[in-house]
């Protein structure tokens, strides 16, 4: 072990010597690697001084050494953009150092509610329309907490969601073709059919339940994928003649599966596809080009 006197050094003698020797240590690490100088840092009363970025503050845990730029990048890393009731539920861990520390308001943006504050119901609607139109509730509370708070405190949910109302199948019985593209039009304009069943289930039976499909949900916003998506009825007879004359729904359903699931979803398979038990009959007849011919 290398003797070394501390007799005549001043602060500065300890800060060239740490910045030499230790740069960038802890203070568990340079009591492990030089005892005898930690000890005298110790003594002269000197460790916030010489260990400025590792001094320990109220608390226990990682943050306990934090610098300011340690906190603010933790931040950045972990929580960006989050206000502070978010973080407090999140990570309150965090949140707690930075209330001991007195740097709340250094780190975390003011909270995301008091820009509500002196909204009006119309500034809801319009927050609403231009940042989650056709979103339900569930998914805006996921998204953007604190405006989903806001608007439930104000009492203002079913005005401003509107579209994310719950509905009900009795709501729709009386409805006439225009009545359903009405609602779709407003409730639901640009969405996929996929879309509009998961988020208005009643509203999209009712429709399938009446065969209208086609007539409520323009054929460019269906929800079938694939080649597909966008085939008229007529499109559907043509393939069906072109690729699987005279097959049964099992038999293409081997085949193609992704057709089979098109007509089913289109509710086209009784219309297109002949039972199977009629079609061996014709068949053993001589009767099938005749009965149905594929020109």
């Amino acid at each position: 072990m290398v003797y070394r006197s501390y007799k005549d050094w001043e602060l500065k003698d300890f800060k060239d010597y740490y910045l030499e020797n230790y740069k960038g240590k802890g203070r568990v690490e340079v009591l492990k690697e030089d005892c005898g100088f930690y000890q005298v840092v110790v003594r002269r009363k000197l460790l916030d001084e010489v260990f400025p970025e590792q001094r320990r503050y109220k608390g226990k845990g990682k943050f306990s050494y934090f610098s300011l730029k340690d906190f603010k990048k933790y931040y950045q890393e972990n929580h960006k953009e989050k206000g502070r009731a978010e973080v407090s539920k999140e990570d309150s861990g965090f949140y707690t150092a930075l209330y001991n520390r007195g740097l709340i308001n250094n780190i975390l943006p003011e909270d995301k509610r008091w820009k509500y504050l002196n909204w009006t119901l119309k500034d809801f609607k319009n927050y609403y329309k231009e940042n989650h139109k056709g979103k339900m509730r569930g998914e805006v509370s996921k998204e953007d907490p604190s405006f989903y708070y806001v608007t439930s405190r104000r009492k203002f949910l079913d005005k401003v969601f509107s579209v994310a109302k719950y509905e009900r199948k009795s709501e729709f019985s009386n409805f006439s073709v225009k009545d359903f593209k009405n609602y779709y039009k407003e409730n639901y304009d640009g969405l996929f059919r996929t879309e509009v069943r998961r988020k208005g289930f009643a509203f999209f039976c009712a429709v399938n339940k009446r065969n209208l499909l086609d007539e409520v949900f323009s054929e460019k916003r269906t929800g079938i994928r694939g080649k597909f998506s966008n085939f008229s009825v007529k499109d559907f007879k043509n393939y069906y003649k072109e690729n699987y004359y005279g097959m049964s729904k099992g038999e293409i359903s081997q085949k193609e599966q992704g057709f089979y699931i098109a007509l089913r979803k289109r509710n086209l398979l009784d219309k297109l596809i002949t039972n199977k038990n009629i079609l061996i009959f014709l068949k053993r007849e001589g009767l099938l080009n005749k009965v149905f011919p594929k020109d």
